[in-house]
């Protein structure tokens, strides 16, 4: 999450210019960069801060086909993207469902991510019964230089009110001379196979550089089999890459329609023209996909990121004897276990981080289902003002296998020549109504952090 305010507290911003218009966007849960090669904004519709352009808590009733919009921009500005050139804009959205009050099991919600109030992804998912249900969504829009208005939308498909508390959404542009593509295939397509075949369309890239291609995909699964798994892989010029994540297919019957968002990465391409898909092995079980889409955004690979993965298993419990993070979530509300660590080597010069990982969740749950995904990155883990959180997450814990995507963010978080170290971590959540301890396992999981480089550009106050 944005964290400039602490690199102000210990005198460490890069001298990088606040703009000159006064505003109270940061106030508001709104950190957003001007005038940039590569833009920025994260917009949170935070509990504890006074809210614009929406309110939080907020209702959002059914059945209807009317859109509300759940997030938008600081309303004391023009937009919350502004690029100095032509960008492709990664869009990722973070929606919590707090509560629901008179649905019905397996009731549909839709999401739109619109920029300029043109939709650049569409996505449904069902409520599963045990809240808060967070879900991820991720799209990409290719958009002019200038300003630019990321909002997202939402609308209740069925009879009912669910209550949406807390939504993230962050966005970080890349210039257009840097890889940029995607596709929408709304046709259905069936495959039952134990081994990878594509679930969505290729698209062509072609990188004047060595480029880190951000992959992020959706599909919609209208058919298959109760408890089955479905795991899929990022494809580069027909050749298998990793990671490999995996979702559950919610325990239903019969099984209902439902869309799951991808999240993933190809590290430092080649130069050179390269096709790139997602795909998809069913584990043996018929599956029908639809609606299937995929984007492609390229970043420099040359500026510095870390990838660190493992398929080990990794018991997530409380209490825990394990060391806990140094500064971030240590609330009283359940013991954390180390994922995974990865570092980044002392640098110059002032960037904005994204973070993505992952995490496959085995149905061996004791206790309450509920769980917690955290980033932590620090520098000196002995002083406060130079740790944060990068993103955190709740998770539910079905009883069948399934995986969960997280994402992050931050705004010129850099110190100068000092190692960065980024640490994953898990937990059972032990406070509030009706959670206890308990545990459950974790086997295959990845993280990717990546520093944006800031060229030119300000940022919003105070």
């Amino acid at each position: 999450m944005s964290c400039l305010g602490i690199l102000l507290a210990s005198g460490r911003a890069w001298g990088q210019a606040q703009c000159a218009q006064t505003t109270h966007c940061r106030a508001n849960g709104h950190s957003t960069m001007s005038q940039s090669l590569f833009p920025y904004t994260e917009d949170i519709t935070d509990d504890t801060k006074i809210q614009t352009p929406v309110t939080t808590p907020q209702n959002l009733s059914g059945p209807t086909l009317n859109w509300t919009m759940i997030s938008g921009p600081c309303t004391e500005l023009q937009g919350n993207l502004n690029g100095t050139n032509d960008f492709n804009a990664l869009l990722r959205a973070q929606i919590q469902v707090h509560s629901a009050q008179g649905v019905a099991a397996n009731a549909r919600y839709e999401v739109q991510l619109q920029v300029d109030g043109q939709e650049y992804g569409w996505y449904v998912r069902r409520l599963r019964g045990v809240y808060p249900q967070l879900d991820v969504f991720a799209a990409m829009a290719p958009v002019k230089a200038g300003w630019h208005q990321y909002t997202v939308w939402a609308r209740l498909l069925d009879a009912g009110t669910i209550t949406l508390s807390n939504t993230y959404t962050m966005a970080q542009g890349s210039p257009n001379y840097y890889a940029g593509a995607k596709s929408v295939n709304a046709n259905p397509l069936t495959m039952a196979t134990t081994f990878f075949q594509p679930v969505t369309d290729s698209v062509t890239v072609t990188l004047s550089e060595a480029q880190d291609l951000v992959v992020q995909a959706y599909t919609q699964i209208d058919a298959g089999t109760a408890g089955q798994t479905v795991s899929v892989r990022p494809f580069l010029d027909g050749v298998p890459q990793n990671p490999i994540t995996t979702i559950g297919i919610p325990n239903t019957t019969p099984v209902v329609y439902d869309g799951k968002n991808y999240l993933t990465v190809i590290t430092n391409v080649a130069a050179g023209t390269h096709t790139i898909s997602l795909n998809a092995k069913t584990n043996g079980a018929s599956t029908t996909f639809s609606n299937r889409e995929i984007d492609v955004v390229g970043f420099p690979a040359g500026y510095y990121s870390t990838f660190a993965s493992s398929t080990s298993t990794v018991l997530v419990q409380t209490p825990n004897a394990s060391p806990q993070p140094y500064w971030v979530w240590n609330d009283g509300c359940g013991y954390w276990t180390k994922l995974l660590e990865a570092t980044i080597p002392p640098h110059t010069g002032a960037s904005n981080h994204m973070y993505e990982g992952y995490i496959r969740i085995q149905p061996n749950l004791t206790g309450s289902p509920l769980g917690h995904l955290v980033f932590e990155t620090f520098y000196d883990p002995t002083d406060k003002n130079q740790s944060i959180d990068g993103g955190g997450r709740f998770i539910t814990v079905y009883p069948y296998e399934d995986g969960a995507y997280i994402f992050g963010d931050a705004m010129l978080w850099d110190i100068s020549n000092a190692t960065e170290t980024i640490r994953l971590w898990a937990r059972k959540v032990t406070c509030g109504t009706g959670n206890t301890g308990g545990s459950f396992n974790v086997t295959d999981r990845y993280m990717w952090v990546k520093h944006i480089p800031v060229t030119n550009g300000c940022w919003y106050g105070p």
